[in-house]
């Protein structure tokens, strides 16, 4: 039971490092821990109750922690479920929206290239951005027009690095 407590212990010492609740590979990381966690509490009661253990404190402490790691998890796979829900929907909603605006005009194209070359040169923007951004102005998408209208030069820098996405 010594074994299986230490083992136990090091997988929660393994799930609190890293741990990032807006990061879902860190969520679905700590969920296959816990499950793992769940399954050596489970080995720890079954020992515990063959040997006739069952009334003693640490035994309570084990059903007692048992629970408590259970009800984490079901929360847990909830809120990914959950997540992962409101993703797909903000996806779909992001389809939706790009494939109702229509493809841009020569003069919004150029105004596009124009800022991002300028967004580029100013150290605004990588070099992956960039070329991501110009290819979906090349692209003609329709969703890029918002930010034609922007008056100011942060905001509009701002628009295409998140155009660009994250380094």
């Amino acid at each position: 039971m010594k074994e299986r407590f230490l083992a136990m212990a090091s997988r929660v010492e393994a799930m609190g490092q890293g741990l990032s609740l807006s990061d879902p590979s860190s969520l679905l990381r700590t969920q296959t821990l816990l499950e793992q966690i769940i399954k050596d509490l489970q080995d720890m009661v079954r020992i515990g109750q063959s040997s006739g253990a069952t009334d003693t404190k640490i035994m309570q402490d084990v059903i007692e922690l048992y629970g408590q790691t259970t009800r984490l998890h079901k929360h847990l796979s909830d809120s990914i479920s959950k997540q992962q829900e409101a993703a797909r929907s903000l996806q779909q909603q992001e389809t939706d929206l790009i494939g109702k605006q229509p493809p841009l005009n020569r003069d919004e194209i150029g105004k596009l290239l124009l800022l991002t070359s300028r967004g580029y040169k100013r150290n605004e923007l990588s070099f992956k951005q960039r070329a991501y951004i110009k290819h979906q102005i090349l692209l003609q998408q329709g969703y890029l027009r918002v930010i034609i209208p922007l008056n100011d030069i942060n905001k509009i820098m701002s628009a295409l690095r998140a155009v660009g996405g994250d380094e």
